[in-house]
């Protein structure tokens, strides 16, 4: 099985169409999506349910590694499949994919020391644990693929500790 047929899920349309429905912001802040290694604006992130993420994250690594003129062909199926379900997605504007200094020059000081990542991550839903919403957005998600875990929202910090794999499958834990 290849990379890109094992990412792309059963639901993948009806959840790139979300992205298709997405406003593009003039001020959205551009991020640095540490699980995917990979540059995100604000406005490109709709509400997926964990299952969604690979694929999106791989969509998002191909454009930056496009950005870097190091384009990753694993990737290239799934950012086309996206083009086409998601062709008024944010993400898609010019601006945004094509290699300008200023974006490789964000992409290259990731390694150094920046000031703000983005963890699009998961948490559990209300009604779907014990937990209360308040105390999920204060828990550390897992990034785990079980039912009832959903991505509602997608949060800043500080620069994480060094990342190691977890025993969750494809999870990735802080050291």
């Amino acid at each position: 099985m290849s990379p890109q047929s094992s990412l792309m899920t059963p639901g993948f349309q009806q959840h790139a169409r979300l992205l298709n429905d997405l406003a593009h912001s003039a001020t959205a802040r551009r991020v640095y999506e540490m699980m995917s290694g990979a540059l995100m604006w604000e406005d490109e992130k709709a509400d997926l349910p964990s299952s969604a993420l690979g694929w999106f994250r791989a969509a998002l690594a191909y454009r930056s590694s496009v950005i870097l003129g190091q384009p990753r062909a694993e990737f290239e199926p799934i950012w086309g499949a996206l083009q086409r379900v998601a062709p008024r997605w944010p993400g898609f504007q010019a601006e945004r994919c094509t290699p300008r200094p200023e974006l490789v020059d964000f992409l290259n000081a990731q390694g150094e020391a920046p000031s703000v990542y983005l963890i699009v991550s998961t948490t559990r839903s209300a009604g779907a644990g014990s937990r209360s919403p308040e105390e999920n957005k204060m828990a550390n998600p897992r990034p785990c693929a079980d039912a009832g875990w959903r991505v509602p929202f997608a949060f800043e910090s500080p620069r994480p500790a060094p990342l190691r794999p977890s025993v969750c499958a494809g999870g990735i834990t802080r050291r």
